[in-house]
């Protein structure tokens, strides 16, 4: 996990930069986002965020700001939460509906719970089942499992007919909207065999040996992916229409939508569109399936260089400071805004084979065009400042949160005062909090040589605002 994907998420911005570095995996979770699971590179896990319904499994209650140790979880070898290498499968938190699969029925059912607890997968003969696990999906109250032999496990709450139409012999007669303990449901498949599941809040998708797509459950909306029946609850599996030929490798539920990967690397997406999730230009939900992406598939090496050196492939050179950079007009003008009106309208560069830019230093300059063409910024926290200015230079507003991002995530006791300034220059009132929360969390900055040499003015500032939030907090 590199510290750039963890700057979408704000719950991982007061850790220290220490321990970002040993993190192997997160898995990010709530209704806000306000829950994470992190596994560091020693198989130690750690809960992190507002323990609702004590999910951080932590085994008390409390909120944490730092990362406490999940001990049922540390040296697992987890593959992704909670599934490890081996055939165990663990859950904890809120069960009121028995989507944790720890007891037979409502009457015996723990509300909460909070340490990670071994799942116990019976089959309809009543022996415990220990294969391998391969892939588990949680809905919002309902949980689903497979097994390296394409076995389907479900638990959990079915009052949407997410579980599928369990056969009544598995549920306790007061209690015949939720199914405690997890049964095996390849039945309602015509015992085909599956490789990947996936859950939305109350439906379930899942993925055949033969790469075929199926859905259950809540189909408002359209989130099943069946045009022909617009039934709200669809009670055994029905196919998706998806277009012949496709093989589909993989899905991933929304609450209420589903996007599914191709092996051609495609993507397609149906369901509900009320905040353009399916980012197919309208807010209009749809129940066909609807390609939407296609990922550029790059075969890396250790020399791979994604900007050309080579004049035969490019239609444009880039000069600064004396360095030439090779590129390409028609990748500029879709990936820049400031590319583009340079190439559409009268600009003298327009006409020009080669471009001198001066306001910027080579490396930060050709960091910027690798951005364009990469969407990775490979550049020294120290020089994240200047992509900063170069970003709003050419009204870039991606890069200008990116390189916020970076330097959230960068930012030290010896250098919060540098980031702090830059953030009061450039009117970075985002930055400016962080800077300042870090300052509160962090005293010593106080007494850091950077600090010091601040002006005057903004260092009154600056401990004008500390001092503020300080006091509130006391």
């Amino acid at each position: 996990m590199i510290c750039s994907s963890l700057c979408s998420w704000p719950i991982f911005n007061s850790l220290e930069s220490k321990f970002v570095s040993q993190i192997h995996m997160v898995f990010v979770y709530g209704t806000l986002g306000n829950e994470a699971l992190i596994v560091t590179k020693d198989k130690m896990v750690y809960g992190l965020g507002k323990n609702v319904n004590d999910c951080l499994g932590i085994g008390n209650k409390n909120a944490t700001l730092k990362p406490q140790k999940v001990e049922a979880l540390c040296g697992k070898d987890i593959k992704t939460f909670a599934c490890g290498i081996g055939p165990h499968v663990y859950s904890w938190g809120f069960n009121n509906r028995g989507q944790l699969a720890q007891c037979v029925n409502k009457k015996n059912s723990l509300q909460v719970i909070s340490i990670p607890t071994l799942v116990q997968l019976r089959t309809p003969e009543g022996s415990v089942s220990m294969k391998r696990i391969m892939n588990i999906a949680c809905g919002s109250n309902h949980s689903v499992a497979i097994t390296e032999d394409g076995e389907v496990y479900i638990c959990g709450d079915n009052r949407f007919n997410q579980l599928g139409n369990i056969q009544n012999r598995y549920f306790n007669s007061s209690d015949n909207e939720y199914l405690f303990k997890p049964q095996l449901g390849n039945d309602n498949l015509d015992r085909k065999k599956i490789v990947h599941v996936s859950c939305g809040g109350t439906f379930t998708m899942a993925i055949t040996k033969s790469r075929e797509v199926y859905g259950w459950g809540n189909n408002s909306f359209g989130k099943l992916g069946i045009r022909e029946n617009y039934e709200t609850y669809i009670y055994t599996p029905q196919r998706v229409n998806l277009e012949q030929g496709l093989v589909v490798v993989k899905v991933v539920c929304g609450i209420e939508h589903t996007l599914a990967l191709t092996d051609e690397k495609k993507i397609y997406a149906w369901g509900r569109n009320n905040d353009g999730q399916l980012g197919i230009g309208h807010t209009e939900f749809t129940s066909q399936p609807i390609m939407y992406i296609y990922i550029i598939k790059r075969q890396r090496t250790k020399k791979e260089k994604i900007i050309s050196s080579s004049v035969s492939t490019s239609d444009l050179k880039i000069e600064v400071e004396g360095q030439v950079i090779y590129v390409h007009k028609a990748i500029l003008k879709i990936r820049s805004l400031h590319f583009k009106t340079m190439f559409q309208h009268n600009w003298k560069e327009n006409n020009q084979s080669t471009i001198k830019p001066v306001q910027f230093s080579y490396v930060v300059y050709k960091a910027f065009l690798k951005y364009l063409y990469t969407d990775v910024i490979d550049l020294p926290i120290e020089k994240t400042s200047e992509l900063l200015d170069l970003a709003e230079e050419y009204c870039e507003s991606n890069l200008k949160q990116y390189c916020i991002h970076m330097i959230k995530q960068g930012i030290t006791v010896s250098n919060v005062a540098h980031f702090y300034a830059i953030a009061v220059k450039c009117n970075l009132q985002e930055l400016e909090k962080f800077c300042v929360k870090f300052a509160i969390n962090h005293k010593s900055v106080m007494t850091d040589d950077d600090f010091v040499e601040l002006i005057q003015k903004m260092m009154k500032t600056f401990i004008m605002k500390v001092g503020k939030v300080s006091d509130f907090k006391k």
